[in-house]
């Protein structure tokens, strides 16, 4: 069942025939579903060790409190901001993890499929496109990029949107590292290239530079003299590689980014729209102006924004979701973060730490805790963290 909510949580990898109605009904069957098991489970789960219970509750909840502001600054009825917030209440699969009790390395083993599935759908759609199935913008999104193709061409090479954001990769990577460090192997070095290949597949220059950077920045992490050797060693010949095949490789992301400025300055602009919209009253300040459902007033001005002035809330990460749900629910994001890294530190395992650090070095520009997948994959990871808690406990 998780597995089929991931490959939901991502449109079957934005699969060109999803239909949006139905996955909307389907999505308040799911939430209805879970609401039902958390009820007739509830003492059992109140006996569970819920290390991040409160941070849950509140990142489910807060968002509840824009329906007020959203109907008295956005004019959104509350029965339709209620449908929008609908996804929020995928959190709950935090408290039914605890009720299932699937292992770590099951949950792993999932995550790794989805990320081993998005990178044979990256290499094989190189060859067959135009024949594809995934990861393609309808007419509207063409018409508005101003796209003669119904894919992006980056550095010579397709960018099929996946709906992933790496997510799935990146986290795997992360543990593969950690296990390379602990014991070399062929198999865990052939896997640790495959999602190297796949984050540069992505054609993402955030998600390319991010993930580098926190392997830097966790690069001597790791007990032994023999582990910190072994690490170099890795990475001094990927240096030598990357510098041998640097112009082959990032020469394209380099000439885009110097001639990105125009880009560059929209999202500033949208940013300091969305910012100053935001705090401009108390109420949207702490509460948020509310998430939009499609079909309203609400809805189609932000869709007018994107249209007319390229600005996407979704494109200025923290700052577009503090004007969705405020000061108080990106604050909820940060403190979580904090337990993850400095509360827990002792027991969460490096490659989720790796992971925070991650999502939170682009949040500027990519919100960690944006959508059902996030939703729960943070789920999945902190029931993780809460497995490393108990058992260090025992």
């Amino acid at each position: 069942m998780l597995f089929i909510l991931l490959l939901y949580s991502v449109r079957c990898f934005n699969l060109n025939s999803w239909n949006i109605t139905y996955a909307g009904w389907c999505l308040y069957i799911i939430v209805l579903h879970f609401f039902a098991i958390n009820l007739f489970n509830y003492r059992k789960i109140i006996r569970q060790h819920l290390s991040f219970k409160s941070d849950i509750d509140k990142l489910m909840l807060l968002p509840l409190g824009t329906i007020i502001p959203c109907w008295l600054v956005q004019s959104q009825s509350p029965i339709d901001s209620l449908k929008a917030l609908c996804p929020h209440f995928i959190w709950l699969i935090y408290y039914l993890l605890h009720i299932w009790k699937p292992s770590e390395k099951r949950l792993l083993y999932l995550l790794g499929v989805m990320a081993i599935i998005v990178f044979f759908i990256q290499i094989i759609q190189q060859f067959t496109y135009p024949i594809v199935v995934c990861g393609t913008f309808d007419e509207n999104e063409m018409l508005r990029k101003g796209l003669l193709e119904d894919v992006e061409i980056r550095n010579g090479l397709y960018r099929f949107r996946l709906n992933t954001n790496g997510i799935f990769t990146m986290i795997i990577l992360f543990y593969v590292w950690g296990r390379m460090k602990t014991k070399m192997m062929m198999k865990y070095f052939i896997v640790f290239i495959i999602l190297l290949a796949s984050i540069y597949l992505s054609l993402t220059r955030q998600l390319i530079v991010t993930s580098l950077v926190t392997l830097i920045l966790f690069f001597f992490c790791g007990k032994g003299i023999k582990t910190k050797i072994a690490s170099f060693l890795f990475l001094f010949f990927l240096s030598i590689v990357l510098w041998i095949y640097f112009e082959q490789l990032f020469g394209e992301f380099i000439e885009t980014t110097s001639s990105s400025t125009n880009e560059d300055n929209i999202r500033i602009l949208s940013a300091i729209y969305f910012g100053t919209n935001t705090i401009i009253n108390p109420l949207t300040l702490f509460l948020g102006n509310g998430f939009p459902k499609n079909d309203t007033v609400y809805g189609r001005f932000l869709d007018d924004l994107a249209d007319y002035w390229g600005f996407f809330p979704e494109d200025v990460g923290f700052i577009g979701y503090m004007y969705f749900y405020g000061l108080l629910y990106v604050i909820a994001y940060f403190r979580l973060a904090y337990k993850v890294l400095f509360v827990y530190r002792k027991y969460v395992p490096t490659y989720i730490k790796m992971f925070v650090v991650a999502t939170g070095l682009i949040s500027i520009m990519i919100y960690p805790l944006a959508g059902i997948m996030n939703y729960l994959v943070w789920s999945i990871l902190l029931y993780i963290c809460d497995l490393h808690i108990v058992k260090s406990s025992l």
